[in-house]
C-alpha cells in the first residue's frame, strides 16, 4: 500500500512530462522531472520505513523495554533454607512472564531461541523448588523483582 502512494508523485511526474512538453517545451527539463520523481518516491518509502520500523521496536509494552528495567545485581531467593542465586537473564525472564509475554515474545526480544527460554524457566524452577510459572511471578512480586 505504502509502495502504491509512493508511486503516484513519480507516475504524475512523468505524464506530465510526457503529454505536456509540447506545451511548457520542456525537453530540456524532462530528466530532471525523472529525478525529482524518484526522490520523492524515496522520501516517502524512507519516512514510512521509519515509521514501520519504530512501531515495530518501540511497541508500548515490548519485552524490549522489560530487558532493559531490571537492574545487574543478583537477587536471592529470600528463602533461608536455599540461598540459591537467580541470574539476571532468568530475573528478566521471570518479568516478562509476569507482564504477560510469550516465550516467542521473550526470545524475540532478548535475542535467544525460544528453547532457552524455556531452559531459563527449569532452571528458575529447580533453583526456587517451584512448579509453574504462576509461582515464580508469585515470588517474584514478594521479593520485589518486579
Amino acid at each position: 500500500m505504502i509502495y502504491l502512494i509512493a508511486v503516484v508523485p513519480a507516475i504524475l511526474l512523468y505524464l506530465i512530462s510526457q503529454y505536456f512538453n509540447h506545451i511548457f517545451n520542456l525537453w530540456l527539463v524532462q530528466p530532471y522531472v525523472y529525478l525529482l520523481g524518484f526522490l520523492i518516491e524515496l522520501v516517502i518509502l524512507s519516512i514510512a520505513m521509519f515509521f514501520k520500523v519504530k512501531n515495530y521496536l518501540f511497541k508500548s509494552g515490548t519485552a524490549v523495554s522489560v530487558v532493559n528495567n531490571i537492574e545487574n545485581e543478583p537477587v536471592t531467593t529470600g528463602n533461608a533454607s536455599k540461598k540459591e542465586i537467580l541470574s539476571k537473564r532468568e530475573i528478566e525472564i521471570i518479568t516478562a512472564f509476569a507482564k504477560g509475554f510469550t516465550y516467542q515474545d521473550i526470545s524475540d526480544a532478548m535475542f535467544i531461541s525460544p528453547h532457552t527460554v524455556r531452559t531459563h524457566i527449569k532452571n528458575i524452577y529447580q533453583k526456587l523448588d517451584i512448579n509453574s510459572k504462576a509461582e515464580a511471578v508469585k515470588i517474584a512480586i514478594e521479593q520485589g523483582w518486579l
